[in-house]
């Protein structure tokens, strides 16, 4: 199916203005979209859609893109302010969607950053000689943008066989760096996983283990609207707290309350929804990698009963809310 968009606004200038005509799908359309406004904004220009691109007679533009998608290729063409074709280049549509949307905005905002460039050397002044020259000090480079925000999240945990899930929480700081569309971030997060308790059947004995748990997450986020898409691969620790009584074994006789320290390998998939320009709701996927096989064993005599064998790979799910306490701002050139 082709469909034409067509959107103007006339508050912006229009030597900053880039005019863009798309045919193709619903889905094709606002995809492009939404990555070249995102390369175009840093460039400090505004993205028109058009239905047909108009003569350059007609209306006044810093450049003018044309992309249309076909059964088999995605052509893209960027025009000069004059309406001179400054770059052509036809991508095959044998990948996925996204990524052809992705590689035409791509190669879009290239030629437009050209004519930027182009642009920019037209209006410097001409180089004034001086006899005495003047040497000063370069300014100082600006900041990057840096944004820190701290989260509640309900945790369920797969621990092994027996407690596929258990129910627990925790707390999250991160640090994101950049204002693109792409940007890094690194997470602490502390969390606590309710008790697993077990009895033994060799003899009348109860172990009951609780978990407390950091991870530092570092990972990066893609902006796509509203939501934001978050990958990360990290690690940590799970500090494994292991309490055991009986009736029948003499308190002296069992291992007293012990504290286990497990080094974790962690991976996260991420998905988060801004609620208001401040706060968000996220669901998270983790796995963590134990490379450690830790097992809880009684042993009566010569024979040995596992209460407790987790599973290497434990996977749990997030479901918090978070808010921001310092927003991203953009450094002024």
């Amino acid at each position: 199916m082709t469909v034409l968009v067509s959107l103007r606004a006339f508050a912006a200038e229009p030597s900053k203005v880039v005019l863009l005509e798309a045919v193709g799908s619903p889905v094709d359309v606002d995809s492009l979209r939404t990555s070249l406004e995102d390369w175009l904004r840093s460039m400090r220009l505004e993205l028109h859609l058009v239905g047909v691109l108009p003569p350059p007679a007609d209306e006044s533009s810093f450049a003018r893109v044309r992309v249309v998608w076909t059964d088999e290729t995605c052509v893209v063409e960027v025009f000069a302010q004059d309406g001179v074709l400054r770059r052509r280049k036809s991508l095959p549509r044998g990948g996925p969607p996204l990524l052809v949307s992705e590689s035409a905005a791509l190669i879009a905002q290239a030629a437009v950053q050209e004519l930027s460039v182009e642009e920019r050397r037209k209006s410097e002044p001409p180089p004034v000689v001086v006899e005495t020259p003047v040497v000063e000090a370069p300014p100082p480079a600006p900041l990057p943008p840096f944004g820190l925000s701290l989260a509640a999240y309900f945790q369920g945990r797969g621990y092994d066989s027996r407690a596929p899930f258990v129910p627990g929480g925790g707390a999250e700081v991160a640090a994101t760096f950049g204002d693109g569309p792409w940007h890094p971030k690194v997470s602490l997060l502390v969390a606590y996983q309710g008790p697993i308790g077990r009895d033994g059947m060799l003899v009348r004995m109860h172990v009951q283990l609780q978990t407390l748990s950091l991870r530092l997450l570092p990972s990066v986020s893609r902006r796509l609207g509203p939501f934001e898409v978050d990958l990360g691969i990290g690690g940590g620790l799970d500090a494994l707290i292991a309490t055991t009584s009986s009736s029948e074994v003499p308190a002296d006789a069992l291992t007293p309350e012990s504290l286990h320290a497990a080094p974790l390998f962690t991976a996260a998939l991420g998905v988060r929804f801004r609620v208001t320009p401040s706060s968000a709701i996220f669901l998270r996927a983790v796995v963590d990698l134990d490379p450690a096989r830790r097992r809880f064993v009684s042993r009566v005599a010569d024979q040995r009963e596992y209460l407790l064998v987790p599973w290497i790979a434990r996977p749990a799910v997030h479901l918090g809310f978070s808010f921001d306490l310092l927003s991203r701002t953009v450094a002024s050139p």
